[in-house]
């Protein structure tokens, strides 16, 4: 029987899937079950609350093919306390390392990629089915306040710091709103793991730990053990309940900024033809900096047909745009211009030329030990006296040889004459074969930022660095570049 954790915990829960709506007969909520404490706890309360509200429940377990006999040991562990408790299961297995080294991606991206794929698959096949579909997550008050530590030192706005929401839609930013959209419900999100465990403990279920999170090597694990630890011993030991907190409330005002955003976006948006909208200049007069960037944030949904890749930077482009003389042009995700006019900004439209040097940066130096802000990157330089025994190769981080710099290394887009080196014996292209090569769109190309030495490439950004400049048996003094991908909400 529950004791008094259990149901003080329960209680919670119950009060937070009240306020957001509580699924009921017309749905189906698919839980994310990785075998761990607070999926096992979260998929215990969607049971109970089936019963009592009739809706569907099913559980889903994805095998990342990543942590060998632990990993089968979770899925063996899911599969069967779902046969225990009458949920439907299904397991899916992805090869994830092979999936992260084939699309140029770290382990914890293309397992994210997975995750969403599946859940997105599993949701549409309920909709077929004519269901109301909700995913649930067993995100809670810890995870929230980690990840708004994370966002608060990566640089990030009030949606940002809203990190995650009781409830929302999967993929909401990138929708199109073609499909049916899907619910995304995170009922943990005002307990701590804390409560979780000792709810579990309580009532004798067991559940599995997971080695990878106890090691610090990955920066959220950093924050878990150590900054967390020390901000509870040295400032307040509520301080995870007390972020998560006003990272709810910043949803609330984040969630009313978009509402009055939407409301007050027709007197300033003129939809000229599919995928092209005009804005008129009187915003910049008539409203506060926020619904600015907010009513531009409409525009750009509409116009690129969702915000993947879209971020702060690019709000703040279109708003400097609103300064420049008429005729000029910023380059936007997937290749859309925004081209100022003599009243507004028209975004998008089918007189954009291909290949444009539309820029959204300066070209800026990036010297050892310094950061340099281009596009929606930081990009950090950090000096290596001596070539460390092993260093990161990651998609965004590269290590290369100090002493083959010729100049000065900029950050930059491309220009004429640029060319890079594929090979040892010093074999050379221009960067306009090695994107054809590549087969990166032609108008993708402008947008992908550079480091040069010269005219020649050091490193095309989240693709290969050239052949010179490669670490060596020779190399005395080494460099790594890093290029952090900014908050963009």
């Amino acid at each position: 029987m529950p004791g008094t954790r259990f149901i003080e915990t329960e209680k919670k829960i119950r009060k937070l899937m009240t306020m957001t709506g509580m699924p009921d007969g017309r749905d189906r909520v698919i839980c994310g079950l990785s075998g761990g404490a607070d999926s096992v706890f979260l998929l215990l309360l969607l049971k109970k609350l089936s019963e009592e509200n009739g809706f569907e429940l099913k559980a889903v377990h994805v095998h990342h093919g990543i942590r060998g006999e632990e990993a089968d040991r979770d899925a063996a562990f899911s599969e069967a306390l779902c046969m225990k408790l009458g949920v439907p299961f299904r397991l899916y297995r992805r090869p994830v390392p092979e999936e992260a080294a084939k699309r140029r991606l770290s382990l914890e991206e293309a397992g994210r990629n997975a995750r969403r794929e599946i859940f997105l698959a599993e949701a549409r096949k309920g909709q077929e089915e004519g269901r109301r579909v909700s995913i649930a997550l067993a995100h809670h008050e810890d995870d929230l306040a980690e990840s708004v530590i994370f966002r608060l030192a990566r640089g990030s706005g009030l949606r940002g710091l809203a990190a995650m929401r009781p409830s929302g839609f999967l993929f909401e930013e990138e929708e199109d709103g073609n499909e049916p959209p899907i619910r995304l419900i995170r009922p943990l999100l005002t307990v701590s793991r804390a409560e979780i465990e000792a709810s579990l403990h309580e009532i004798g279920q067991p559940y599995c730990e997971d080695g990878t999170n106890q090691l610090d090597d990955a920066a959220r694990n950093r924050i878990r053990h150590v900054i967390m630890p020390a901000l509870k011993s040295l400032v307040n030991e509520q301080a995870a309940s007390h972020i998560a907190s006003a990272a709810l409330r910043a949803a609330e005002a984040d969630d009313f900024i978009r509402s009055e955003g939407r409301r007050r976006a027709g007197a300033y948006l003129q939809r000229e033809k599919p995928g092209c909208i005009f804005v008129k200049e009187r915003l910049l007069k008539e409203e506060m900096p926020v619904m600015q960037a907010e009513i531009l944030r409409i525009a750009l949904k509409e116009s690129l047909k969702g915000l993947k890749d879209v971020g702060a930077v690019h709000i703040r482009d279109l708003l400097q745009l609103f300064s420049k003389e008429c005729g000029k042009r910023i380059v936007l995700p997937r290749g859309t211009c925004a081209v100022r006019t003599g009243d507004g900004i028209r975004i998008g439209g089918d007189d954009e030329p291909d290949g444009l040097p539309c820029l959204c940066e300066e070209a800026g130096n990036l010297l050892p030990g310094g950061t340099k802000e281009f596009g929606k990157y930081r990009f950090s330089a950090v000096f290596e006296p001596s070539v460390p025994a092993s260093f990161p190769e990651k998609r965004y981080t590269k290590t290369i040889d100090y002493d083959k710099i010729k100049g000065t290394l900029v950050v930059r887009n491309r220009r004429t004459g640029d060319f890079i080196t594929v090979r040892a014996d010093g074999a050379a292209k221009t960067l306009s074969d090695y994107f054809t090569d590549e087969k990166v769109p032609p108008k993708e190309r402008d947008r992908i930022p550079l480091i040069a030495d010269g005219s020649e490439i050091v490193w095309v950004v989240g693709m290969r660095i050239g052949y010179r400049y490669r670490i060596s048996g020779d190399t005395m003094k080494a460099l790594t570049i890093a290029a952090e991908e900014q908050d963009v909400t």
